[in-house]
């Protein structure tokens, strides 16, 4: 009875949307290129009833960008509800694919030094360095920061914060690896170690984040993620330390354990496995994140919510929901 009650939710809320909803204008495209990037000049733009397209070029840097309201069709389990309009802005991918591009000549020096070549990626990653069998630890560290010292030239009031340069042994190396893996283990494979998903996870070195531009290990990567997930919990969370100790000191059972293969987390099988105790400070309270997934929660486990945290100096807020069915010019 709930399931079908949800769905008439949602399906009311669909109509409710589907009747009000239509492509921006071009007007309303470029105020939000103006508000979110900065000054730009506007090169194209095309209005049809399906969608709204502006190019735009950055007056900081140069680079063009595009932003297009379209329609997004609705389906739930197989039938359709109509559409809603929808908003993709393809600035960050632009201003990452012009600083690889400009950087080049520099880029591929760098490369040569090291026998290295590089690979683009999408989202933070602006780009992922592949290293020779024949590669050190020391060589990794100099190249992931002299790339990452040359793509912070290019963020200009901190636009590019946050996105990294990752190193990876290259396919040779991951070749080579799994040969001595399987005359270790007598032909037998693991199918996850094997996958693409582990291939890369064996691969990978470590990383530099903008605007800091320092190697980070997998220790480093791994300490700066959770840090992530304390400030999700309390936004002005520090990092203290960390501990290994074991699963039996977080005083759960074992059945609380969801086991899998996601980056930075580790299966548990027993009490006595060794478990990760990240610290952090909250306002003078000490809270902790585990390096393991909760099954009850999902995510990673923390005592957090057992210690009943209040938010520091926060004002209670009214909530405004705001639907966008059009323009906002």
């Amino acid at each position: 009875m709930k399931n079908k009650l949800y769905g008439l939710i949602i399906i009311t809320l669909c109509l409710f949307l589907t009747g009000c909803g239509h492509v921006r204008s071009a007007k309303s495209l470029i105020k939000q290129a103006k508000l979110t990037h900065g000054k730009c000049e506007v090169v194209s733009k095309s209005e049809t009833d399906e969608a709204t397209t502006v190019v735009l070029r950055d007056k900081l840097q140069g680079f063009e960008y595009k932003i297009t309201s379209s329609m997004n069709d609705i389906n739930i389990d197989g039938a359709s509800f109509g559409s809603v309009p929808g908003t993709y802005d393809d600035f960050e991918a632009s201003l990452k694919n012009y600083a690889i591009n400009d950087s080049k000549a520099s880029l591929d020096t760098i490369c040569k030094k090291y026998g290295a070549s590089y690979e683009t990626f999408t989202g933070d990653v602006i780009l992922n360095l592949l290293m020779p069998p024949s590669t050190s630890e020391t060589d990794a560290v100099n190249i992931t920061e002299e790339v990452a010292t040359l793509m912070q030239e290019y963020n200009k009031d901190n636009r590019m914060d946050g996105f990294e340069i990752n190193v990876s042994h290259d396919e040779e190396w991951l070749k080579h690896y799994y040969e001595k893996l399987l005359k270790e283990n007598g032909g037998d494979r693991d199918d996850y170690v094997f996958s693409g998903a582990g291939g890369a996870e064996l691969c990978h070195i470590g990383s530099a984040r903008l605007p800091d531009c320092s190697f980070r290990d997998e220790e480093k990567e791994n300490e700066d993620y959770y840090l992530e997930m304390a400030q999700m919990k309390y936004r002005n969370a520090k990092y203290v330390r960390k501990e290994v100790k074991t699963f039996a000191d977080t005083g759960l059972t074992i059945d609380r354990v969801q086991n899998n293969d996601y980056p930075s987390g580790i299966a548990i099988e027993k009490t006595s496995d060794p478990v990760t105790f990240y610290y952090y400070d909250a306002n003078g309270t000490e809270f902790y994140i585990c390096n393991f997934l909760d099954r009850e929660t999902g995510t990673w486990y923390s005592n957090f919510d057992e210690l009943n945290i209040k938010p520091a100096n926060e004002k209670k807020k009214l909530i405004n929901i705001h639907f966008h069915f059009g323009d906002d010019d």
